[in-house]
């Protein structure tokens, strides 16, 4: 009934969370490059890259 879509599997994300993550990842691909040489690129854990994507960390 509604156009509502589920993000992140329940967590509780504003828009301006869901943005950014989309921003990062979106980039990132647009970039050719994978989870793991961004994350070297940044000197930051693979998990982190990809709590960036999801919205459940911005630092």
């Amino acid at each position: 009934m509604g156009n509502h879509k589920k993000v992140n599997k329940g967590k509780n994300m504003n828009s301006k969370q869901i943005n950014i993550a989309a921003n990062i990842r979106n980039l990132r691909t647009g970039l050719g490059l994978s989870q793991d040489k961004l994350a070297q690129e940044f000197n930051v854990s693979v998990q982190a890259v990809s709590k960036w994507e999801t919205g459940v960390s911005q630092t």
